[in-house]
Order: structure tokens, then C-alpha cells, then sequence
């Protein structure tokens, strides 16, 4: 990732220690969390993935408290990539998050086009 990796999620801050923080929090709180690659496609600077997102929640993760359940869905990334590393990032995910308001849903973030065990 770049430097100043643009996330453009709402609501999200720039910066790769933004992103390692994030990821840090999300792996501590969800121990068996993975990114699984289904697809990939990328033409000169842009790359999409279709990913699918799993993990159980034993730990709270920010705000959410940890509720042992486990979260399963299906999410679209797509990148800009510049001088070989990720630049910006962009998300639509179909979360729980997404069809529900409870506030023990993943919330919806940074992804690395990479499976992350």
C-alpha cells in the first residue's frame, strides 16, 4: 500500500496506519477472520475483486461489543494501483451491516486483495 492509501469508504481516514490499525483490531476481534479471493480482473492501473469475508467475533472491536457469532458475506473491491502498490480503494459489500441495523454486524472496511489468514 501507498503512503497515503486513499480508502474512500465514508467516514474513513487516509493513510496506511490507518489501514494497519484497522486490520490489527479486525484480526485480534475476529481471530479465524479470512478474505477469500473468488474473482479478480485488472486492466492497466485498476484492479476489482469479488471477495467473500468470514470470521467468528470473540473480542469487542471498537464500539461493537464481541458477540461469538460468526459473520459470512459476500463483497466487490475495486483499486487503483500506482508505482505497484494499492493507491485508493473502494467497497460495496453485501453484509449484514447492510440489511440490518444491529450494531453487532462487521462493520465494513479496508480489504487487501489478498487472503488473509
Amino acid at each position: 500500500m501507498s503512503q497515503d492509501y486513499g480508502d474512500k469508504l465514508e467516514g474513513q481516514t487516509s493513510g496506511i496506519e490507518v489501514i494497519r490499525s484497522y486490520l490489527e483490531g479486525l484480526k485480534a476481534s475476529f481471530p479465524d477472520f479470512t478474505w477469500t479471493i473468488e474473482q479478480i480482473i485488472g486492466e492497466g492501473d485498476r484492479v476489482a475483486v469479488m471477495n467473500r469475508v468470514s470470521g467468528t467475533q470473540v473480542n469487542d472491536f471498537g464500539d461493537i461489543k464481541a458477540t461469538g457469532n460468526r459473520v459470512d458475506f459476500a463483497a466487490f473491491q475495486f483499486y487503483r494501483i500506482a508505482d505497484g502498490k494499492l493507491a485508493e480503494h473502494w467497497e460495496v459489500a453485501d453484509s449484514p451491516s447492510s440489511r440490518s441495523n444491529s450494531p453487532q454486524n462487521l462493520p465494513r472496511r479496508p480489504s487487501s486483495p489478498s487472503k488473509i489468514t
